[in-house]
């Protein structure tokens, strides 16, 4: 273990800005898929998007956010072996925030929605085999002091959840958009159905949120005990408040807003056909096409505005994630074969989408931020402590406005190319298949993480949104797009691994000139030893031992240069004792 640490805070500079580049990746990516649906349904615009997630997202995070995350992540690596080289876990960290970024990049402009999680986990495998074999990986094991599926951990329970995500949400939204598309959709009164289930939407909506939030996302230390709200109230007592705050909310929206909302659809209807008939007046020189896309009819009803801080934001995101329906002809033909519904009906489902993707930011927000910056985290409580203090490590604030920071860019300056693949391109997206995607993934990411079921939420984003596509039949989801989104899954851990173990080796292993200088000064400092011991030994008349000595010396110096510097110095110091010891002797 080194006693000059200053010459590690490169490390967490160096870290703290590939932290940020990572955030921005997650923000273009992981952020960028779960707001796909919202978008691409025409719910919110993109620049709403970014608000949303810029406000909820961080304060999720910086209110709620888990304010403990494994250093070493999900349990995929030993942590032993690095206790007495902390710092070379510094530098492995850093190793893994830079190739976790740059994956997800290159998975954004590929269009492939991928796991940070997964991502950050195969950087540490990739790190932990090159510092120290296989042995260093936790590849499977079984903890029988844990409850349920939390048993299990390791490197296997993530492989199985790839299968495991996207077919448990996919059934659910296919119950969900089921339900929704017989009793309501296809009703002859739709609209009026649509008011009538709201409210109930509505409460499950809050229920599984706050759930989610008590159980999973309030992870700061309350009381004298240090346990978190989860921990404090217990399962009954969460699913009680959950329960109870959602049909409370439920009850007044039925008396407060739905009221306001049948009002405020009809107006959206309106608005909605005088812009159509405009769009037909200036269709020659496809005017009237642009307008469409720069002007959609969400606009109206989500209250954006072309000036002030709206306008902004607007600006700085602004693309036609929804111009490849006509540029590519199998998404058009998507569109075409799937089902429409009501124009009104779909309104009403727009509020409610936007309702869902403002609480799920806020939980996002306040459990996977905080995870997503662990790597950083570690090399700050390795450094600020001088050493390993663990296997947690405390995620102060000032990192979580890095990573909500990183976030919002992100999504604001490279979103579009996971939204346009996810939220347009993939299955045919309206308000009301989006909401059943939101909540389908939703309530199997909180049962999930309730009895330790290892699921992604970017796989249950993707997995229900297949779902709901497959309920048009097999032209319902663009096939090719899927395999390339599975393939993007399967070689994550494979790729950020490969990557990250190439960064690490060629730090640690390649050589290096303080080193080589230090191993010279150890090697002539016992050369100098052994001289003075082979003349004593000589003085003494024991030459046979002389030349035994020699032998034996040279052995060991191999080993000690082999090892480290720490262990030549030990070895010095043995020499120098034998030496005084001659002296001893001779007198």
């Amino acid at each position: 273990m080194s006693e000059n640490w200053d010459q590690y805070e490169w490390i967490v500079v160096v870290g703290g800005f590939l932290a940020f580049f990572t955030a921005y990746g997650i923000g273009a990516n992981d952020v960028a898929n779960a707001f796909a649906t919202s978008v691409g349904a025409k719910s919110i615009t993109l620049g709403q998007a970014v608000v949303i997630a810029g406000i909820f997202e961080f304060a999720g995070a910086v209110l709620l956010g888990a304010s403990v995350t494994d250093t070493v992540r999900k349990g995929v690596a030993e942590t032993e072996p690095f206790e007495d080289d902390p710092e070379i876990l510094m530098y492995g960290m850093m190793c893994v925030i830079a190739a976790t970024g740059l994956w997800l990049l290159l998975a954004s402009y590929l269009e492939l929605p991928v796991s940070t999680t997964h991502s950050a986990i195969g950087g540490i495998v990739g790190m932990a085999l090159t510092a120290h074999g296989s042995e260093a990986v936790v590849w499977y094991e079984f903890d029988d002091s844990k409850e349920a599926l939390k048993k299990y951990k390791g490197v296997a329970p993530i492989i199985v959840s790839w299968v495991v995500s996207p077919v448990l949400s996919g059934v659910l939204a296919v119950f969900l958009f089921w339900f929704v598309r017989t009793f309501i959709l296809r009703h002859a009164d739709s609209r009026a159905r649509s008011f009538i289930f709201f409210p109930f939407l509505v409460g499950i909506t809050i229920a599984l949120n706050v759930y989610f939030i008590i159980y999973k996302g309030f992870k700061r230390k309350l009381g004298k005990d240090k346990k978190d709200l989860s921990e404090i109230l217990g399962a009954g007592w969460s699913t009680l408040i959950a329960v109870g705050l959602g049909s409370i909310i439920g009850v007044c929206v039925w008396f407060f807003f739905i009221p306001w909302l049948r009002v405020k659809v009809n107006e959206n209807l309106r608005e909605m056909e005088n812009e159509n008939a405009s769009n037909v007046a200036l269709k020659e020189g496809k005017k009237g096409e642009e307008e469409e896309h720069k002007n959609p009819a969400s606009q109206h009803h989500a209250g954006t505005s072309s000036t002030g801080f709206m306008g902004a934001v607007n600006k700085l995101s602004d693309h036609d994630v929804h111009g490849v329906i006509e540029t590519d002809k199998q998404v058009a033909d998507i569109y075409e074969s799937s089902e429409s519904f009501d124009p009104g009906t779909e309104e009403s489902f727009k509020y409610l989408q936007v309702f869902t993707a403002t609480m799920d930011s806020f939980a996002h927000g306040a459990n996977d931020v905080a995870n997503a910056m662990g790597p950083f985290a570690a090399i700050w409580d390795i450094y600020r402590n001088r050493g390993f203090s663990g296997s947690k490590s405390d995620v102060p604030e000032w990192i979580l406005v890095i990573g909500g920071a990183g976030i919002t860019v992100g999504l604001a300056t490279y979103g579009y190319n996971i939204i346009r693949a996810i939220g347009v391109k993939l299955v045919k997206m309206s308000a009301s298949r989006g909401f059943a995607i939101e909540l389908g993934a939703a309530t199997v990411i909180v049962v999930g993480s309730r009895y330790g079921i290892p699921l992604s939420t970017t796989h249950c984003q993707v997995g229900a949104t297949v779902g709901v596509g497959l309920l048009e039949g097999r032209k319902g989801v663009n096939v090719l797009l899927l395999m390339k989104v599975i393939v993007g899954w399967i070689i994550t851990l494979l790729v950020v691994g490969g990557t990250t173990a190439a960064f690490f080796a060629q730090g640690v292993y390649a050589p290096s000139l303080p080193n080589l200088e230090a191993i010279n000064r150890f090697s002539d400092g016992l050369n100098g030893t052994l001289t003075d011991m082979n003349g004593l030994l000589g003085d003494l008349g024991q030459d046979e031992a002389a030349t035994g000595f020699r032998e034996r010396y040279d052995e060991t110096l191999e080993v000690a240069i082999d090892q480290s510097e720490a262990q030549a110095g030990i070895i010095d110091e043995a020499f120098t004792l034998v030496a005084e010891q001659c002296r001893a002797l001779q007198s």
